[in-house]
């Protein structure tokens, strides 16, 4: 029964009795009683609106939580890529020294190419997995630089690019959510101003 038919009902019982004198032993038990159950619904109303606050403060607190968790998780997921991409990079960089292991710089290259095809294998799945989980890299390179995205560790000077331009990315954000995760670390052109005109 609701608040409102609830309060309703007590009150037409009230009022049936209080109007009859030949119930008045009756209707101050009646009334009493009512007064009692008036307070009783009122306590249970109550109790009701501060347990359902209660449940909503720990339903929120524990989606938090859980959001956080998987944050942590995904960070951790986005050092192993990092470790990944660092490394299929050293192996693209890689140049067999040709005054040594001459009679194995074939094998040598070839074994560099196959470690290079599983590494690439690698990091394609975990950029798989990475866009499965909302994760989104964010694209800097060539674009104005955003300090809401990205994080300037180092400039260069070339003249024949706005200043502010990303350069280089030195390390990739992410976006998770279309939220940032990782803001971008990124090398930034700024244009040196000559200060010797006079």
């Amino acid at each position: 029964m609701s608040d409102t038919k609830q309060q309703q009902y007590l009150t037409q019982l009230f009022k049936k009795y209080s109007g009859n004198e030949d119930h008045q032993p009756q209707q101050s038990a009646d009334s009493q009683a009512l007064e009692s159950l008036k307070q009783a619904a009122d306590c249970l109303q109550k109790d009701n609106r501060l347990l359902r606050d209660e449940f909503y403060a720990a339903t929120t607190r524990l989606e938090q939580q859980h959001e956080s968790i998987i944050q942590r998780q995904l960070l951790d997921l986005i050092d192993l890529y990092d470790r990944l991409h660092a490394a299929m990079s050293a192996l693209e960089q890689y140049k067999p020294v040709k005054s040594l292991f001459k009679n194995s710089r074939k094998k040598d290259i070839n074994f560099i190419k196959r470690i290079q095809q599983g590494q690439r294998m690698s990091l394609s799945r975990l950029e798989q997995l990475l866009y499965s989980y909302q994760l989104r890299p964010i694209g800097c390179i060539g674009k104005q630089f955003n300090p809401e995205t990205m994080h300037a560790i180092a400039t260069a000077s070339k003249p024949k690019l706005k200043t502010g331009m990303v350069l280089e990315e030195l390390q990739r954000g992410f976006l998770y959510q279309d939220k940032v995760l990782r803001l971008a670390e990124v090398k930034v052109n700024k244009i040196k101003k000559d200060t010797d005109h006079e």
